[in-house]
This record gives structure tokens, C-alpha cells and sequence, in this order.
């Protein structure tokens, strides 16, 4: 493709070209493998179960084991196994694919219009490129899905207080966030909730009981989907049913005993774990990053510490809306997932497109000024 012809695709339809690069990035290839982890099969096995048995509320698999976990991401793979009857690689990893595509394309219209259009560009084909979002993005888990809902729903939380300044509560809202509920759990409310919560604080535009009140109205309509879910699951499962859900929800973020659930709640790890695999999880752009170090010019502080944190403090307060709501989302998330003693990688993907805006802010700064660091490289 002439380089004519990709300047106009980036000048005037950009948003079509990262859908595009995504599409090829991901749909051509999710079926060509077999399933490569023990995770893969066990959700497949859910959406086998629904079309065989019919029971798409609360289905048995491992032996009469239900299957606990909230089940959209299991419905998406049933729904698009039906036309061909059963369950492939294919149709099981195309939820994960295509909610891959569509996170992207939020994230390049939001930031978009909100900062530098190049520095978004370069954060979503950041977010493309990096091993953990593509890695999750071709695989049957409910880890995708979860992201692209909490993101999204982080976004409409963001506008609704830029542009409706917390008057009503938009049906996007409830709808995203008991979306992602009913893929894996109350996380799909609470974190989204928690990060708005400190950034209405920061801000110090409102009172208190505003906030308050703001996070109860969300929260509460979040609640009416993932509801009719629970309700019916439970009628069908019973206490049993009760017992591993807060025993899987708040049980492992508690460090609560549990010795009436047989499993191993498992994952277990210290905090650096987070740092160890955001870093890993963002190769190749991590490699470039701590490449570019070399090439920075360090001074001794004239200030002493105290002095130091309390002007980074200060420039944080008086951010731009738009970075001020990414970085506390980014602290927030890692915070979050520091508490539980059970740790996962793909745990931390919603921080990614906040990571993503400011290491692609980090790529133009070292591209205009440290231009032989980025030749090297």
C-alpha cells in the first residue's frame, strides 16, 4: 500500500483503520489453533453444555458441576456456535475478538477527542501490539470481554460527569456495567465505581453526599440485570450455588476461609507480581521503554524529597480532566488488584488503555527530542 494512500486512511477515516488493523490483526487466525490451555476448553465447555442440554441459565459440566461464573461471554459463544451447531475454536474465541476490535475503537474516538489525535492513534496501535491484549483477544476467556466492558463503561462514567456533571444516570452506564457483572462477577461494578469515586474526589468539584450519591444511583441501577441472572441461578442451584459465588467474589479478595468449597482458589501472589506482568505484558513497547532511559539526561535534585513529592502532588491536582481520570484510573486498578492474594495477569487489562496514553505521550516526547535513542531502537 502506497504511503499516500495510508496517510489518507490515517487523515481522514483513522477510526477505519484501526478497526481494519484489528479485524487482520485477530479474525483470520482464532480458529487455525487447537485449544492451548486448560482454560480454553473449560469455558467451551459451558457453551457445549447450553446447546446440548438447553439450559442456558445455570449448565452442568465437569460431572454435574455448574458452572458458576455469570455466563454472557458463555451465551456470545453458544450464539455464535448455532448456525453451525456446534462449538469450534473459532466460535469460542470470536467473543473475546470481536470485543478486542471494539474496546480499540472506543478508546481512539475517547481520547481522540479529548487529547493530542496522534498521541490516541499511537496508544491504540500500542494496545494492538502488546502481548497481553492480542494474547487475550485470540483466546476462549471471559477476560476480554470483561475489559472492553469495564473500559467502555469507565468512559461513559467519565461523560456523564464532563457533560451532564452527575444529573441523571445514562441507560449506557447501567447497561455496561451489568453487562460486565454478568460476565464475571460484582468487579464489573465495583472497580468501575471505586476509580470514578477517587476521580470525583480529585477533582473537588463536589460535596461529599454528591458523590455519594452519584456512585449509589449507578451502582444500584447496574444491579437490575445481573440480578435476573443471580435470581434464576440460585433457584436453580440453591445455597450450593450461593456458596461459591462469595466464596469466588469475596472470599479470595478478603482472604475469608472457605472450607465448604472443594477448590483451589489458587493464583496466589505478592504485590510486585502486578508490576512484573504489566511490564511483561506490554512487550514489545516495555523493551523500548526502558531502552529509551539510556538516552535521558539525569540531574541531581536541587529540592529535597519532601519539597519533590509535593510539587509531582500539585502538578497531579492541576492535570488536564482527561489525563487526571487515566492516571487515577491506571493507580486505582493496580490498587485494587493488590489487595487479593490471588493475582492474574489478565486481572490488570482494564489498566491498559490508560498505561497505553501515556507511554504513547512518553513515544512522541522521545521521538521530537530524543531522536537518536528512537533511531537506535
Amino acid at each position: 500500500m502506497r504511503t499516500p494512500t495510508l496517510q489518507y486512511l490515517y487523515l481522514q477515516k483513522p477510526v477505519t483503520m484501526v478497526i481494519v488493523i484489528c479485524i487482520i490483526s485477530v479474525l483470520p487466525w482464532i480458529g487455525l489453533g487447537d485449544f492451548s490451555t486448560k482454560g480454553e476448553p473449560r469455558e467451551a465447555a459451558v457453551a457445549v453444555s447450553m446447546l446440548e442440554t438447553g439450559n442456558w441459565v445455570l449448565p452442568q459440566v465437569y460431572a454435574n458441576e455448574f458452572a458458576y461464573k455469570p455466563p454472557l461471554a458463555h451465551w456470545l459463544m453458544a450464539a455464535a456456535s448455532l448456525p453451525q451447531g456446534y462449538v469450534s475454536e473459532f466460535t469460542s474465541r470470536l467473543p473475546s475478538a470481536l470485543a478486542f476490535i471494539i474496546l480499540i475503537g472506543f478508546t481512539l474516538v475517547f481520547f481522540g477527542k479529548r487529547l493530542r489525535f496522534q498521541q490516541a492513534f499511537i496508544a491504540t496501535l500500542l494496545l494492538i501490539t502488546c502481548i497481553e491484549i492480542h494474547r487475550a483477544a485470540m483466546t476462549t476467556r471471559v477476560d476480554m470481554l470483561l475489559t472492553t466492558f469495564i473500559v467502555i463503561g469507565l468512559f461513559q462514567l467519565y461523560r456523564w460527569e464532563d457533560k451532564l456533571e452527575l444529573k441523571g444516570v445514562p441507560v449506557a452506564i447501567p447497561a455496561l456495567l451489568g453487562c460486565a457483572v454478568l460476565t464475571k462477577g460484582p468487579v464489573g461494578i465495583i472497580l468501575p465505581l471505586f476509580v470514578f469515586g477517587v476521580y470525583l474526589l480529585m477533582l473537588r468539584k463536589y460535596s461529599y453526599l454528591v458523590i455519594f450519591k452519584a456512585l449509589l444511583y449507578a451502582g444500584i441501577s447496574s444491579l437490575f440485570l445481573p440480578l435476573l441472572w443471580y435470581v434464576a441461578a440460585w433457584k436453580q442451584g440453591g445455597d450450593a450455588f450461593l456458596n461459591v459465588v462469595l466464596a469466588e467474589n469475596f472470599g479470595r479478595f478478603f482472604h475469608l476461609s472457605t472450607p465448604e468449597i472443594h477448590y483451589n482458589l489458587g493464583h496466589e501472589n505478592g504485590v510486585w507480581y502486578n508490576f512484573m506482568t504489566l511490564a511483561a505484558g506490554f512487550i514489545p513497547w516495555t523493551i523500548f521503554f526502558f531502552f529509551s532511559l539510556f538516552g535521558l539526561k539525569l540531574h541531581k535534585p536541587e529540592k529535597p524529597v519532601k519539597e519533590m513529592l509535593a510539587d509531582i502532588w500539585n502538578n497531579i491536582r492541576s492535570m488536564e480532566k482527561e489525563k487526571l481520570f487515566s492516571l487515577v484510573a491506571l493507580v486505582c486498578i493496580i490498587f485494587f488488584y493488590s489487595i487479593p492474594s490471588s493475582k492474574r495477569s489478565v486481572y490488570l487489562m482494564p489498566a491498559y488503555p490508560f498505561i497505553a496514553i501515556f507511554l504513547a505521550q512518553y513515544t512522541l516526547y522521545i521521538t521530537e527530542y530524543r531522536t537518536k535513542v528512537t533511531r537506535v531502537f
